[in-house]
This record gives C-alpha cells, sequence and structure tokens, in this order.
C-alpha cells in the first residue's frame, strides 16, 4: 500500500513538472526558422511605447525568407489596448507587414512576446524597419525593453518619443528583438532587385497573374 502510494505521489510530481516545464517553453513558444535576431539579454533600457510614441528598428536579413512572426521582449503597465507591430520598407515608406495583439494580455512582468505577422518576402541585404506601436496613454502602455549595449550593429534605432518626426538613438539603444519565418519560394533576380524603383512584391503578383491567365 505503502509502495503504491508513492508510486502515485511521483507520478504527480511528473505530471506537475511535465506541464511547469511545458508553460515555461510556450512563453517563447513560436514556429519557424529564426532568421535574425537581437536577444541577448544582458544590459537593457526602457522604452515607454503609447499614442505618438512609436519605436524602431532597422533590420537587414542575410538571406531571403518568407516572414512569419516577430517577438520582442516587453510587459504591460496600466491597460493598453492594441499593440501593433509592422514591417516597413523606409521609415515613412510602405507597409509590407503587420500583426497586432491585445494589450491587455500581455504580461505584467517583462518577458518574450510573439505578435504574428502577415506574410511578407524579405530580400538578403534590404532594409527593413519594425514599427511597434500601442494604443494606450501615460498610465496605459508597454514597456519595452531595448539593448543598451548595441548588439545589433547592422540596423539603427529610432523613436518618436516627444518629436513629431523619427529620431535616431542609435549610440543608445538597439531593439531586443527575433524574427522567425520560412523559406522564401521566391527568388529575386538581380534586375529587379537592384531597381529600387520596382516593387517585387507587386510584380511576383502581376507575373502570377498573366501566367494563371
Amino acid at each position: 500500500m505503502k509502495n503504491s502510494n508513492l508510486l502515485i505521489g511521483i507520478g504527480l510530481i511528473v505530471v506537475i513538472l511535465f506541464f511547469i516545464n511545458t508553460g515555461e517553453k510556450q512563453m517563447k513558444k513560436t514556429t519557424g526558422t529564426l532568421y535574425i535576431s537581437n536577444n541577448a539579454i544582458t544590459s537593457t533600457g526602457t522604452r515607454i511605447v503609447y499614442g505618438t510614441n512609436m519605436e524602431a528598428q532597422e533590420i537587414i536579413p542575410t538571406q531571403d525568407f518568407t516572414l512569419g512572426n516577430i517577438m520582442i521582449y516587453c510587459r504591460k503597465s496600466g491597460a493598453p489596448t492594441a499593440v501593433t507591430i509592422e514591417l516597413y520598407d523606409e521609415l515613412n515608406g510602405n507597409l509590407l507587414s503587420s500583426g497586432m495583439i491585445d494589450g491587455t494580455t500581455l504580461p505584467t512582468t517583462t518577458e518574450w512576446v510573439e505578435v504574428t505577422m502577415s506574410n511578407a518576402e524579405l530580400i538578403s541585404g534590404q532594409n527593413y524597419f519594425i514599427v511597434i506601436s500601442s494604443v494606450g496613454d501615460g498610465s496605459n502602455n508597454i514597456y519595452l525593453k531595448v539593448d543598451g549595449t548595441l548588439s545589433y550593429p547592422s540596423g539603427r534605432y529610432y523613436t518618436t518619443e516627444d518629436s513629431p518626426t523619427w529620431v535616431d538613438i542609435s549610440a543608445n539603444y538597439d531593439l531586443l528583438f527575433e524574427v522567425y519565418g520560412s523559406e522564401s519560394a521566391q527568388t529575386c533576380p538581380s534586375t529587379i532587385c537592384s531597381d529600387s524603383t520596382i516593387d517585387y512584391n507587386e510584380f511576383i503578383q502581376t507575373a502570377n497573374f498573366w501566367i494563371n491567365e
């Protein structure tokens, strides 16, 4: 009888540990391949995001891929509503991809938070900008953790805090982020990618239309 109770007790401990470990993994659960990142949490700073106070990180892929999701290191303060991540070809350029989460579901302690993005084809060597915004105010916002050691030299960091335009604060921060995706099924011809007047995604859509016709 004692042995049976001992086995049951051990079994319960194993089950509890399984769910605890599973829960820890789910905090940073994502799908796809990690293509671009700055995720070494060493010396960090905090940026407060709400309303017109937005943050942006320039990224430069080293290989072509299809964007899937982006993770940021953050927490909520108060009850912000919509938190949006967008990807642009320039800071004030064309919107290539976007994703949104309910800010009220964010953790109250800093964790990695995943945002599913609409698909976009990213091209190796080209510049893109991750823009983070939130609907809220001074009491309802997100605390975005940033890297104070400048561990991502490939891109610059910008803010609109207290400014109507983007301000370069790359001398102080880089965003803590991870960009996931999948292998790109499309290869951008050099004659197209080298021409900045051609939108590659629009080119592919037009070509597919005529092929299917």
